[in-house]
């Protein structure tokens, strides 16, 4: 690696770091807001299915992201087949997210995500990222979405500038390949990682994945929308489910002995079950 290649690397990480210590430390919980057969799938297969980013609730997410990207581009005259080059990245890499938040038992995620009669799952963060680690054939990303706007735009002027260094080696040499390969993957990767200020209220966690090819995706109905998603396991492990709340609009204790039965038929003997203390209807 060159001397203009470490000193964009050093730029990166001390760009990034703030970010990371901010809001990416290992305690404490993430909880995934779902509905019943999602989480009667997750707890009999030990599974969890990451769908495509852009079929998930946001919309605008993917446009705003480009959004952000071409004004970049713009204010620093990026160089056309740089420009090209990312875009391509972009489009060729498909991206699927598993999304979660930090916030438990909250009402704007009950009502966004599992229409109040929903399940949250909460994770133990730090083994929940353990966990993803051993999956095999793939490097699994976590990190807290970012909302700040600011930051989004220093962080990709760094990722461009290091990507047209990177472009610009010789591909005949293996090490080149892996930066590039590199250099691609955070791109995409990050790139998943943002969305609009006002929806900072969720305070999202993502895990994400660039699927080449290597598992088939397959299709699930929301809304009568057809979703793609991918199923992520890890043979022989129980996934690192500490509690499960049953939504606020369920009051029938039957939901919670249905639930506890199920967990001790699957071998999840020590996950706590409750009932949500929001009062909604």
């Amino acid at each position: 690696m060159n001397e203009k290649q470490n000193d964009i690397n050093k730029r990166y990480n001390e760009l990034l770091r703030p970010y990371y210590q901010k809001y990416n430390c290992r305690k404490g919980q993430l909880c995934h807001y779902t509905d019943l057969d999602c989480l009667q799938n997750i707890i009999q297969n030990d599974e969890l299915w990451l769908s495509r980013r852009e079929y998930i609730n946001d919309v605008e997410e993917i446009d705003y992201s480009y959004s952000l990207l071409s004004d970049v581009f713009k204010q620093n005259n990026t160089d056309k087949q740089v420009m090209d080059e990312i875009l391509k990245c972009l489009e060729e890499n498909k991206q699927y997210v598993f999304c979660l938040s930090t916030e438990m038992d909250v009402a704007n995620q009950w009502m966004a995500y599992s229409k109040n009669n929903g399940y949250c799952i909460c994770f133990d963060r730090k083994q929940l990222i353990l966990h993803f680690g051993k999956i095999s054939n793939f490097e699994v990303k976590g990190g807290k979405v970012n909302y700040d706007r600011s930051a989004i735009c220093k962080i990709f002027e760094l990722l461009t500038e290091y990507f047209k260094d990177v472009l610009s080696e010789d591909t005949s040499n293996l090490l080149s390949i892996l930066n590039q390969r590199n250099v691609t993957e955070l791109f995409v990767l990050y790139y998943g990682l943002i969305k609009k200020e006002n929806y900072r209220y969720e305070n999202e966690y993502r895990f994400s994945v660039i699927n080449r090819n290597l598992l088939k995706s397959e299709y699930r109905n929301r809304n009568g929308i057809l979703i793609p998603y991918i199923k992520i396991k890890v043979e022989n492990e129980k996934l690192p489910i500490s509690k499960i709340i049953i939504g606020p609009t369920i009051k029938d204790e039957k939901a919670k002995l249905g639930l506890l039965e199920l967990l001790e038929k699957y071998g999840y003997n020590n996950v706590n079950v409750e009932f949500s203390k929001m009062h909604m209807r």
